[in-house]
């Protein structure tokens, strides 16, 4: 089976929305909610996306990740359906290894690679 990836850039809205909100935010210091936009970004692209071609987005956090409140709001916890929001961190690295161990399909840098709020453009 054929896999279709496309790859959209969120940088023109990153920064068109850190434009807009420049005023409201002058004279202050950049902090988590300058990243939030990132994911937000992100958020509206993917379910933009859905909507026209009549897809379902999944969204990402797990149940440690909601239980702590460690996603954001209308970015990586966008979707119609949340399919590990029941499902332990810990357990989202076992299934993952399981699933490689049949086939690797999960790449292994984003089984490696340690949890962090630092968002990259």
């Amino acid at each position: 089976m054929a896999s279709v990836f496309e790859l959209l850039s969120i940088t023109e809205i990153y920064e068109a929305c850190r434009q807009t909100l420049a005023p409201a935010f002058s004279g202050l210091p950049e902090d988590a909610t300058e990243e939030n936009i990132q994911a937000r970004s992100r958020g509206m692209v993917l379910m933009s996306v859905s909507n026209k071609f009549g897809a379902l987005v999944l969204s990402t956090g797990n149940k440690s990740e909601v239980a702590v409140g460690y996603c954001t709001l209308y970015g990586d916890m966008v979707g119609g359906l949340a399919i590990i929001s029941d499902v332990p961190k810990t357990l989202v690295y076992r299934l993952s290894a399981y699933v490689n161990s049949r086939r690797a399909v999960i790449p292994q840098a984003t089984i490696d690679k340690a949890p962090s709020a630092d968002f990259a453009r």
